[in-house]
C-alpha cells in the first residue's frame, strides 16, 4: 500500500525563537518547506512552493497574517492557513474566520492542540483553538463544530 506524501507547510513568525519553536513541533508529521518572518515573504513563498497548509502569525511586519490570509484567498484558494497568535479579540477571531481562515490557535495552546488544527484544517475543517470554544458565551462555538467543505488543491 503506498503512503500518502506528507503535507507541505511554510511557517511565518517574526519572532525567530517561536519560529523555530513551531518547526521542531510541526517537523516530525509534516515536510516544513520554507520558515519566514514577515507577511511578504509568505506570499512568495506560497507562490513559489505551493504549499497544503500556511501557518502563521496575525501580527508580522510588511504584511498582517489577516492581508496574508485575505491575498491567499484570492491567489491559491486551495491554500489552507492556521493562525497561530496570541490574540483572543473577537474581532481578530471574527475576521479571521469571515475570510475563511482554516484554524485559529492561540500560542497558549499544546503542542498537540497545533498538530490537531493542521490535521483539520488540511482535512478542510475548521479548527478554533480550545481555549476559544471554552470561553464563555463563545460567538464561535457553532463554526468550530462545523465541516468547512474541503477546498481543491490547484493544479
Amino acid at each position: 500500500m503506498e503512503r500518502s506524501p506528507r503535507l507541505r507547510l511554510v511557517l511565518a513568525d517574526d519572532h525567530p525563537a517561536f519560529l523555530e519553536g513551531l518547526r521542531r513541533i510541526l517537523e516530525r508529521d509534516y515536510d516544513v518547506v520554507a520558515a519566514v518572518t514577515d507577511g511578504e515573504s509568505v506570499l512568495a513563498e506560497a507562490t513559489r512552493l505551493s504549499p497544503d497548509v500556511i501557518v502563521c502569525d496575525i501580527s508580522m511586519p510588511r504584511m498582517t497574517g489577516l492581508e496574508v490570509a485575505r491575498e491567499l484567498r484570492r491567489l491559491s484558494p486551495a491554500i489552507r492557513v492556521v493562525f497561530v497568535t496570541m490574540h483572543t479579540d473577537p474581532g481578530f477571531v471574527s475576521e479571521a474566520l469571515r475570510i475563511d481562515v482554516s484554524a485559529y490557535v492561540l500560542k497558549t495552546a499544546e503542542a498537540a492542540e497545533l498538530r490537531e488544527a493542521v490535521r483539520a484544517a488540511a482535512a478542510g475543517k475548521l479548527y478554533l483553538s480550545s481555549r476559544l470554544r471554552e470561553s464563555r458565551g463563545c460567538l464561535y462555538r457553532g463554526r468550530a463544530s462545523e465541516k468547512a467543505q474541503p477546498r481543491p488543491r490547484n493544479g
